[in-house]
């Protein structure tokens, strides 16, 4: 038996009036996941427990059988696994992203989609300005790039692990004063991001204004994926969130040439990624796209809409070819819900799809969030899917 999960990042979403009263999901044209639903069956999964925050470092874990009440220390812990970076004991990490502030309202939590050269650039302007590097040095805080327009900030966990913070991408268009980071090390941050302003401020042209830091989190540790589920699998992804994930959980990771965590990645990549491990005995990969919660965090409609069908055409469908030539098992879903009109997540439940070729049923409905909901079977513990979807 092959095993094969498709997570689509902030597929989910709510009807939308300029949709028709459809989801984007319902709206794109997915002739994969619409065969293999109504071939199939459809549910809702919690991904996000209640109590937690949705974004994915809740629901991956979730959907990888880990609960994140129990095991989630941070959503920036799981960023520095993935990066390599390890953390030592009495420290803590967290996010920063390169943003663009205008007239005191957050106007974009990536700097205008900054790039990975640019980034790098200008954490080469923060550590070569003297009063930012001493500033830095005294708090005993140090800085990496860790993805386009993002750094990731290792430091004491008396600062950084007790800071209250607020997401960049759930707060667009409204006053950022009112969101600055508190709890213990929030003076000291603040102080860091007035640094850092003056610098951006004064380095060449880009879309950089502020930094701004958010997910705190400690070092932490998964079970083994084998041991939990007694299979081995890899993973396919170019987020690095997700690959920390997968690396505390100790799956095989890939990132193909191409995959780049973002619109504009390579779906073709990732599926040829897939079947060859498939092809060199993998039981299980699983492959997790970004591209759907990118575009929701940016307000971008029809950006949302070319992901859903780039997955569905480009990476999905080839995927479900080469299955059909041996016993196996297909697993599709988001791993949460977000926001296409605000651009935030939510914790609501998620649509899954789960085809057996063993298993033949004709005349279903295509998959949708109301016909998952209408239909099928109901996860409120979201850690138990995989564990059925895997038996």
């Amino acid at each position: 038996m092959r095993y094969f999960i498709l997570i689509g990042d902030g597929m989910a979403d709510a009807p939308m009036e300029s949709l028709g009263g459809k989801t984007p999901l319902a709206a794109a044209h997915t002739e994969a996941m619409d065969t293999l639903a109504r071939g199939g069956r459809m549910g809702l999964v919690r991904t996000v427990p209640q109590g937690c925050a949705p974004g994915s470092d809740t629901g991956i874990l979730t959907l990888l059988g880990y609960d994140p009440r129990t095991y989630l220390t941070g959503r920036s812990a799981l960023e520095a696994a993935g990066c390599g970076i390890p953390l030592a004991a009495g420290q803590a990490v967290c996010r920063c992203n390169f943003v663009t502030v205008s007239q005191g309202r957050l106007r974009s939590y990536s700097a205008g989609e900054l790039s990975g050269e640019s980034t790098a650039a200008l954490l080469d302007a923060l550590r070569g300005d003297g009063p930012f590097s001493a500033l830095a040095s005294s708090l005993g805080l140090t800085f990496f790039p860790e993805a386009p327009f993002r750094l990731l900030c290792i430091g004491p966990a008396e600062l950084l692990g007790e800071l209250e913070t607020t997401p960049p991408h759930e707060i667009l268009d409204r006053p950022v004063n009112a969101y600055l980071p508190t709890g213990p090390g929030g003076a000291a941050m603040g102080a860091v991001m007035q640094e850092a302003r003056r610098v951006l401020a004064g380095t060449p042209p880009h879309s950089a204004t502020d930094l701004w830091p958010w997910a705190p989190g400690r070092a932490m540790a998964l079970p083994a994926f084998a041991s939990l589920h007694k299979k081995r699998g890899a993973l396919i992804t170019a987020t690095p969130l997700v690959r920390g994930i997968g690396a505390l959980a100790g799956l095989s990771l890939l990132c193909p040439p191409g995959a780049t965590g973002d619109p504009h990645t390579d779906y073709r990549a990732k599926a040829e990624a897939a079947i060859a491990c498939f092809e060199e005995g993998q039981e299980l990969v699983i492959v997790h796209v970004e591209a759907p919660d990118a575009c929701s965090h940016s307000r971008d409609l029809p950006g949302k809409l070319r992901a859903i069908e780039a997955i569905d055409r480009q990476l999905l469908a080839p995927v479900a070819r080469y299955l059909s030539r041996v016993p196996s098992r297909i697993l599709v879903l988001p791993d949460h819900v977000t926001h296409t009109a605000t651009g935030r997540h939510d914790a609501a439940p998620v649509p899954w799809l789960l085809y057996d070729s063993s298993e033949k049923k004709i005349g279903g409905l295509p998959y949708t969030e109301e016909a998952a909901g209408r239909t099928g079977q109901r996860y409120e513990d979201g850690t138990r899917l995989i564990f059925d979807f895997l038996e």
